[in-house]
């Protein structure tokens, strides 16, 4: 069957490859739409993530759409839940299966992705996606139940002030749900001009361009200022007292982030960290967290929350997070596309 294969770190060619051994019980699910994440892009770049490398060739994706070819769910759109737990450790029995102690997840070596034709799946790992929605836009189902899972931990209340940290895909669905349950004032930030529109556009009340030293210039809706040498436009700064908020989500990865959550978080503030850092390391520096008794939270993927991203899609502007689509035999550009940050991209999906 076809697949799209990283070959080398960036360097994707069409392919082929068997088709796998049907396991009792599971579903065969024909691929339609699977979008490139960032964890995609660490393996597209470096030939792996943390301590899990590639063998070449490796297929990627994790974000995905297909149709059910056989079993209970035999001609429905479904979305996948890519990480397969064992259902027997103490953290399984707990109900943290993505916590597992012995589980696959698709897409991390050694286990291939969804950029192929076909797969089997567990079935009660397959989410009927609703009819309204497109299968480019059903990719963000996944993302939206990793970001589901950071408001869950996080206990979010209605009302309270949010700073999600990085535009990409995942801070997008942060930033779609702060909105929908109800968050007072979203401040979005990301470095690059045409994510801060984006987000401004998706529901964002201010956003600011991230800097490494922790310090944010923030501007609001309302005053876009002049206009720089690059086009980019310029906004009004808004005092640092004024610019703390209740929840920090941080979505990036990026160590200039990590300072940026710091200065933003008040007292008492509640910090979700979703973000994959690219050297593995995430420094909390100096005395501010102690001294604003900041709390802060891991999130590992999503947590038995892909049926209610499911439910409440139809209800988010998920359609505007999708900006370019790609056949399967141009995955080598969907990928430059989305690692380049061309074209202004904002998620890239590969249609089967």
């Amino acid at each position: 069957m076809r697949c799209a294969q990283l070959i080398a770190p960036g360097r994707i060619e069409l392919g082929e490859m068997d088709p796998e051994t049907p396991t009792p019980g599971w579903s065969k699910v024909r691929m339609t739409h699977v979008g490139i994440c960032g964890s995609d892009l660490h393996i597209y770049r470096h030939g792996g993530i943390g301590s899990a490398k590639a063998q070449f060739p490796f297929v990627m994706g994790h974000e995905g759409v297909g149709v059910v070819e056989d079993g209970p769910l035999a001609g429905r759109r479904v979305s996948l839940e890519p990480t397969i737990s064992c259902h027997h450790c103490e953290q399984c029995y707990r109900g943290n299966p993505n916590l597992c102690l012995d589980q696959r997840f698709l897409s991390l070596p050694p286990d291939a992705g969804m950029l192929r034709d076909t797969l089997w799946h567990p079935p009660d790992l397959l989410e009927p996606i609703p009819d309204g929605l497109s299968g480019a836009a059903g990719t963000l189902l996944e993302p939206m139940s990793v970001a589901l899972n950071a408001f869950d931990l996080l206990k979010f209340k209605a009302g309270s002030n949010v700073a999600i940290l990085g535009c990409g895909g995942i801070g997008l669905c942060c930033l779609v749900l702060a909105r929908f349950f109800g968050a007072g004032r979203i401040l979005c930030t990301d470095p690059l001009p045409h994510r801060r529109e984006a987000a401004l556009s998706i529901g964002a009340d201010y956003v600011a361009t991230a800097r490494s030293g922790g310090q944010l210039d923030t501007g609001d809706t309302g005053d876009t200022g002049d206009t720089g040498d690059t086009g980019d436009t310029v906004r009004r700064p808004v005092a640092s007292d004024q610019a703390s908020y209740q929840y920090v989500i941080e979505c990036s990865g990026d160590a200039g982030a990590h300072k940026d959550m710091l200065t933003l978080a008040e007292p008492g503030a509640k910090i979700a960290i979703i973000g994959t850092p690219p050297n593995a390391e995430i420094v909390l520096a100096g005395h501010e967290p102690r001294r604003k008794g900041l709390t802060f939270y891991m999130v590992r993927r999503s947590r038995n929350t892909l049926e209610r991203a499911a439910e409440i899609a139809c209800r988010l502007p998920l359609e505007k997070v999708v900006s370019h689509k790609f056949p399967l035999a141009e995955s080598q550009k969907a990928f430059d596309t989305a690692s380049g940050y061309r074209d202004n991209c904002l998620k890239v999906v590969i249609e089967l």
